[in-house]
């Protein structure tokens, strides 16, 4: 069953005809209705009036090099309609061989468009190969920072391939892969520090059997709000490749999982390696569709829990907050969390922490830019809520309110 899946894999590096052609029929017949012509938007995407749930930020789906979004996404794109979402796609780049930065333009023009017909303040990405990375460069360099809420990449190519034909395809027409070589100038501006911008989440969802995106570790992202998720770290018989991953029931389950969470994907969550349900967090309830998520059940009284103890928070002359937080469960334990400071739906900053059960620690978090612009738009104090999602024994979010001062 490999060697079909080779093929995929480099024919997604070496020609669209191909590719095509392998893709679409991996797909169960009850996944698809009818395969359109290329470059026909999938199935639940392009509806430019949906209103999207205020939980539930828009979706952009980037497809990869030689690929369009009709071969990429006639399984995603039906999944993440029925959870809820407002699903849109669109094929850029001459099928994604154009250089990434030239890319970008068109990937940011399409973007805005759809902040504008939804009215929502912000979206989310999910991005195949060069899609991951196609995306996260847009967003850092086309201003889209603080209009992003999450990036999911599948096998994506953040960091490049060592694959040999990545440079020889550069001459065929392909300047892309030039740009997605190890080592390239481009991906020297790509990954420049912080790779992983810790104002938006980003899960990596990647293979050991991938061939293209080479070695398939590269593709991890370092970052406070980054998580990378193996498959066959969970579910070792995963047959999925490069490109069979798009249709993969177990990486389509984790694309929901992190979309449907508040934070990025939990790698430790429960995985059905049937693929039948997305993977979930011990103790957080999947949300539905149809319905607001429903609220994690009450901690037993053994659960690991963290608090927030200050209810007046200050604002430093270096852009600083001082959070007091307190971690309590059975001995041995410890709060390994993700803290947010939030005024509505903005976030002001993050902050990744670890602290002992029954001990108290005071965090440092710093303001992002978009954050001090905000608070010195706002009359004396602030209300504010901190979120906190401990991922250790009780994966649930805490909600506390403050009032924030400038010092």
């Amino acid at each position: 069953m490999r060697t079909p899946g080779r093929a995929l894999a480099v024919a997604a590096l070496g020609a669209a005809a191909l590719a095509s052609a392998l893709v679409v029929p991996a797909v169960a017949p009850a996944q698809i209705q009818a395969v359109p012509v290329l470059g026909v938007a999938p199935p639940g995407t392009n509806d430019f009036g949906c209103r999207p749930r205020e939980d539930r930020p828009p979706i952009v789906l980037v497809h990869g090099t030689f690929l369009d979004m009709t071969t990429s996404w006639q399984a995603l794109a039906p999944l993440l309609r029925r959870d809820g979402f407002c699903v849109f796609a669109l094929d850029y780049g001459r099928r994604g061989t154009d250089p990434v930065d030239r890319s970008a333009d068109e990937l940011a023009a399409f973007t805005r468009r759809v902040l504008d017909a939804t009215g929502a303040p912000k979206v989310s990405f999910v991005g195949h190969s060069q899609g991951g990375l196609l995306a996260r460069w847009t967003v850092r360099s086309r201003g889209l920072l603080d209009r992003t809420e999450e990036i999911v990449g599948l096998a994506p190519s953040h960091h490049g391939t060592t694959q040999v034909l990545a440079g020889p395809l550069s001459r065929v027409g392909c300047l892309a892969c030039a740009d997605q070589a190890v080592g390239s100038p481009f991906l020297a501006r790509a990954n420049a520090a912080p790779e992983a911008p810790a104002e938006i989440d980003h899960t990596v969802i990647s293979t050991r059997n991938d061939v293209v995106v080479t070695p398939p570790s590269s593709q991890a992202l370092d970052g406070p709000t980054a998580t990378a998720v193996m498959l066959q770290d969970r579910c070792p018989g995963d047959l999925a490749e490069h490109v069979s991953i798009l249709y993969d029931p177990v990486a389509l389950g984790w694309v929901r999982h992190a979309l449907l969470r508040d934070g990025p994907a939990d790698p430790a969550a429960f995985v059905d390696c049937t693929g039948a349900t997305p993977p979930r967090s011990p103790g957080v309830a999947f949300p539905d569709a149809s319905e607001d998520p429903v609220p994690s059940p009450a901690p037993e009284p053994r659960a690991v829990r963290l608090s927030v103890l200050s209810d007046v928070l200050r604002l430093s002359r270096a852009s600083t907050v001082g959070l007091l937080v307190r971690c309590d469960g059975p001995e041995g334990a410890r709060c390994v969390s993700l803290v947010r400071l939030r005024r509505g739906s903005r976030v002001l900053g993050t902050v990744r922490i670890s602290v002992p059960v029954g001990g108290d620690r005071l965090v440092r978090l710093r303001v992002t830019k978009e954050g001090r612009a905000l608070l010195r738009s706002a009359d004396g104090a602030v209300r504010v809520t901190v979120r906190a999602t401990t991922a250790d024994g009780d994966p649930r979010v805490a909600t506390h309110a403050a009032t924030l001062q400038r010092s």
